[in-house]
């Protein structure tokens, strides 16, 4: 693990550290900055900002009754938010939201909620409604969002 920064409304553990300014503007960079997200196969590359789909995501569980505990940045990315001048810089987006499932059902909420919020990035003209998670290769044991090599 190179590096996680957790971006949440407060701190509750002594891991926690404030960021510095300059920290906090890579941040606001990074979740700023507009990423393409290129599809499998015919899949159309999605472009977004990476603060656009936490919130939507975070607002659509909250809607379902699924509370998130927090949303973390990993990664390259995290990494370069704490450290501008390792020379890595990031080729990739890992964002992690840590939600507290109860089961099954809730799992797959999960996964509807994450596939709708993709489609609807989806570029006009894009029929929605023939995309399914088979489409997407969904991988039923993991939900992660992963813009890797903007790749989803």
């Amino acid at each position: 693990k190179i590096g996680n920064l957790i971006i949440r409304r407060e701190c509750l553990s002594a891991h926690c550290n404030v960021l510095s300014w300059e920290q906090v503007q890579r941040l606001d960079r990074i979740l700023s900055e507009t990423i393409p997200i290129h599809g499998r196969g015919n899949f159309p590359t999605l472009a977004m900002q990476p603060r656009q789909i936490v919130k939507v995501v975070r607002s659509r569980l909250e809607e379902k009754g699924i509370g998130l505990r927090d949303v973390r940045l990993n990664g390259s990315a995290a990494s370069h938010v704490l450290h501008q001048d390792s020379g890595l810089g990031y080729k990739d987006l890992d964002l992690i939201f840590c939600a507290d499932l109860k089961g099954e059902a809730e799992f797959q909420t999960v996964k509807d909620v994450v596939l709708d919020c993709l489609l609807d990035f989806l570029p006009e003209g894009v029929n929605k409604e023939k995309i399914t998670p088979l489409t997407l290769k969904v991988n039923p044991q993991s939900c992660s969002l992963s813009a890797r090599s903007a790749q989803v």
